[in-house]
């Protein structure tokens, strides 16, 4: 699955005014250093510590075991700027007991603040989307914050509904921290 594209305009397309032109396509290791970067800002955004090497050996376990699919924004400025890695998404397999198949979690989506309200988050979407159809999923499933006003409008927007079949509930599971030589 090495360097599938899901989302790229047509040569020669300009973007609409405002939003940016963006390529959005599978990360593989090659990608992990950038890609690190933007998962560790967007832990931060939900009140982490930052802590960059610790998300990259994250991503990197994740893509070595191929527990998740990243998928990765790529823009450029103008058209001899080098590009940009402005926006990831992240998604984990789980299965549907009922529906007899393939379920996707958009776990984790982000874009950095100056590409914001560009049209990224919605061509991540739009790909998270491609490549579920693409594997044969039975749905995508994502959860935000209820205060996260901007991505509830985006989801509403590309047709994502909230859940009224089921109650999601969690247990929250607290790990013992492991001194720093048993870690090793």
């Amino acid at each position: 699955m090495h360097h599938i594209q899901l989302h790229a305009p047509p040569r020669g397309t300009p973007a609409p005014a405002g939003v940016l032109d963006a390529e959005v396509r599978i990360a593989t290791a090659v990608d992990l250093r950038t890609v690190a970067r933007l998962f560790d800002a967007y832990r931060v955004f939900y009140g982490r510590s930052s802590n960059r090497r610790a998300a990259r050996l994250f991503l990197a376990d994740r893509m070595a075991r191929g527990e998740s699919v990243i998928l990765v924004a790529r823009t450029r400025r103008t058209a001899d700027a080098p590009a940009v890695d402005v926006g990831f998404a992240q998604l984990y397999r789980t299965f549907s007991s009922v529906r007899l198949g393939a379920s996707l979690i958009l776990n984790d989506l982000y874009v950095i603040p100056e590409a914001r309200r560009r049209g990224i988050g919605a061509r991540l979407v739009d790909a998270c989307t491609a490549y579920a159809r693409k594997v044969r999923a039975v749905s995508l499933q994502l959860e935000t914050h209820p205060d996260n006003a901007a991505a509830l409008r985006l989801y509403a927007g590309k047709g994502f509904v909230a859940d009224t079949e089921f109650a999601r509930l969690s247990f929250p599971l607290e790990l013992p921290v492991l001194s720093r030589s048993a870690a090793r």
